[in-house]
């Protein structure tokens, strides 16, 4: 799907889920605008998945403003796999603590933003689809109406031709 994204739906009451609730009772409040900034890039990405992968927490460390200060002490898979990208500890936690993402080792993704998108792209087909048969039905009522037109200005014509003929016959009858 093209990526034309200028704004995507959200409950206007998210901070009250509890999920995030319990996100930013972990990460602080700060957490809450790295949530949106991640769903924002998940919405621009391909198919509104981002890698699982090191580049990605680097990045994401870099765009979120995330300082590796005061982070957990990391477990050894995440220390072979991830380094110290606090990015990836604050990933893993929306996947596994909070349910609030989903991944299957090769990308994660927000489960209710793709189906936001998929409502909003549903619709915007819809009425896609409606405008094409508008212009259709649209279309075809001028052809008719011009069809109509056509066969009236042959009837008048073949009318004024006759009318024309009965005028010449009755000059004729006249000038006699």
């Amino acid at each position: 799907m093209a990526k034309d994204v200028y704004y995507f739906s959200h409950d206007v009451n998210a901070s009250n889920d509890p999920k995030i609730v319990a996100m930013e009772s972990e990460f602080g409040v700060i957490s809450y605008a790295w949530w949106w900034k991640l769903i924002e890039k998940l919405a621009s990405s391909e198919d509104y998945r981002l890698p699982f992968k090191k580049y990605t927490f680097i990045a994401l460390d870099k765009e979120l403003g995330i300082l590796n200060e005061n982070e957990r002490p990391l477990n050894e898979n995440e220390r072979t796999f991830f380094c110290s990208n606090k990015s990836f500890l604050f990933v893993n936690s929306l996947i596994n603590d909070f349910e609030l993402l989903e991944c299957d080792d090769e990308y994660f993704w927000s489960p209710s933003l793709i189906r936001r998108q998929e409502e909003r792209r549903s619709k915007f087909e819809k009425k896609q689809e409606q405008r094409r048969l508008a212009g259709i039905k649209s279309g075809e009522a001028r052809r008719k109406k011009e069809q109509n037109r056509t066969v009236v200005q042959r009837t008048s014509t073949v009318v004024e031709q006759n009318e024309q003929k009965e005028r010449k016959g009755k000059e004729r009858k006249l000038i006699i």
